[in-house]
C-alpha cells in the first residue's frame, strides 16, 4: 500500500486509518495520521535491523547511538542491509590490530571516473569509503582477511528515518514487505482511540498491530542471505 492517494483509497494507508477509526480528513487531519506514520516507522525501520538473521544489534547501552555489526569477508565488498529506511551515520571497519577506523563516504567527483573503473584499480587491503547502493553498502577498497578483523569488522551507526513521510506523500510505500504496512494504519488507529477514551477499541487494534509486528520480527530474523557470486556479493531474498 502506498500512504495516500485519493485516487485510489483502497491502497491507500490513510484511507485504511479512517476506515478503521470512521474518521475523516476533518475529524482526523491528515497531519495527525503522517505523524504517527513517522514515529511507527522509525520503530519498524529498527525492528529490521534487531531481528536481523545476519547483523548483530545493539542499542541497549547507547540508545541515542544504535548500531549494527557484521562480520566482514575475505575480498567481499558488498553486504546487504536489513533496510534503507534508517539512515547511516557512520561507518567504522575494524583491522586487524583491533582498532577501528571511519570509513568516508564515497565522493564520485573526487574520483574523476565511474566507481567501477575505480574500484578495479584499487588494490584490496583496509577499506576506507563506502558507498550504499540500494539495501546494501558496498566498501573501497574490499577489505583482505590479513589486514582486517573478519569477525564482527564491519560497524555502522544509525539515525534517523531517511525519508520521513509529509502530507504530499502520494504514491510511495513504506520501505519495508507490504505485508506489513498496515502497521502503521493499526498504530495511527490505535493513538486516535485512545485519545477519544475508547480502550477497547485501542486494545483491539493494539491486538492487530503487534500481530503483525510479531510476523515482520519472524520474516526478518528468518531471511537468508543469497549465496554469493565468488565471494563478490551478497543480497536479501
Amino acid at each position: 500500500m502506498v500512504v495516500y492517494d485519493t485516487a485510489n483509497p483502497y491502497n491507500s494507508l490513510v484511507h485504511d486509518v479512517w476506515d478503521l477509526t470512521s474518521t475523516d480528513s476533518t475529524s482526523l487531519p491528515l497531519d495527525t495520521i503522517i505523524r504517527d506514520f513517522n514515529s511507527k516507522y522509525y520503530d519498524v525501520g529498527m525492528m529490521a535491523w534487531r531481528y536481523s538473521g545476519t547483523w548483530k544489534f545493539n542499542d541497549a547501552n547507547d540508545a541515542n547511538r544504535p548500531r549494527g555489526t557484521i562480520d566482514l569477508v575475505d575480498l567481499q565488498s558488498s553486504y546487504g542491509l536489513p533496510t534503507n529506511v534508517i539512515s547511516i551515520e557512520r561507518v567504522e571497519i575494524q583491522n586487524s590490530a583491533g582498532t577501528w577506523n571511519t570509513l568516508k563516504k564515497i565522493d564520485q567527483s573526487v574520483i574523476g571516473m565511474p566507481i567501477k573503473e575505480w574500484e578495479k584499480d584499487s588494490q584490496a587491503g583496509i577499506p576506507m569509503y563506502y558507498d550504499l547502493d540500494g539495501n546494501s553498502i558496498v566498501l573501497y577498497p574490499k577489505p583482505t582477511s590479513a589486514d582486517v578483523t573478519l569477525t564482527g569488522g564491519l560497524q555502522l551507526y544509525l539515525g534517523k528515518l531517511v525519508a520521513p513521510f509529509t502530507t504530499s506523500t502520494t504514491t510511495t510505500e513504506p520501505g519495508f514487505n507490504t505485508s506489513y504496512h498496515r502497521i502503521l494504519s493499526f498504530y495511527s488507529a490505535m493513538m486516535w482511540f485512545m485519545k477519544q477514551g475508547d480502550n477497547n477499541s485501542a486494545k483491539n487494534m493494539q491486538a492487530m498491530m503487534v500481530d503483525l509486528e510479531n510476523k515482520l520480527k519472524d520474516y526478518y530474523s528468518k531471511r537468508q542471505r543469497r549465496k554469493s557470486i565468488r565471494g563478490k556479493h551478497i543480497d536479501y531474498e
